[in-house]
């Protein structure tokens, strides 16, 4: 029986197919794909990737402002710095990376946070230019990894 199936996968008989098989060369194993570099996150950076699905949107407001102050982080970094956008734009954009619905509460902590600016009518909003502070640039990591893979 083995004769047979080793001529069906195109052998001459057992034996050879067993000799083929001991001097085939071993494929080097995969490399592994280089995960997110570990990063020590603070409590309240802890505390805020929790209000994150998989995909790095917001899928809650925080109640605390301490991790209110790293979801408004993660939504900054949504925005094109070389652009303009109009309100409708802002919402669409907040839209995508918060699933609860309240863009105006993102939109409006974006510019008291000096993230985000806007024209005194509203007309046109733009990304402000900001160095985020250690601890928010650790989480930032993560949030932009989680995005990355999902």
């Amino acid at each position: 029986m083995l004769n047979l199936l080793a001529r069906a996968a195109g052998h001459r008989n057992y034996q050879a197919f067993r000799a083929a098989a001991v001097l085939a060369p071993v494929a080097p194993p995969p490399t592994p794909v280089p995960a997110a570099p570990a990063v020590a996150l603070s409590t309240h950076a802890t505390k805020a990737r929790s209000h994150f699905d998989e995909q790095g949107r917001l899928i809650r407001w925080p109640s605390r402002y301490a991790v209110q102050r790293f979801a408004i982080w993660s939504l900054w970094l949504r925005f094109d710095p070389k652009r303009q956008y109009t309100e409708r734009e802002v919402n669409a954009v907040l839209n995508a990376w918060a699933t609860f619905g309240d863009p105006v509460t993102l939109r409006r902590e974006l510019i008291n946070m000096k993230l985000l600016a806007r024209k005194p009518n509203g007309a046109a909003y733009w990304k402000q230019a900001q160095r985020p502070e250690p601890d928010v640039q650790a989480f930032l990591t993560t949030i932009r990894h989680a995005s990355a893979e999902g």
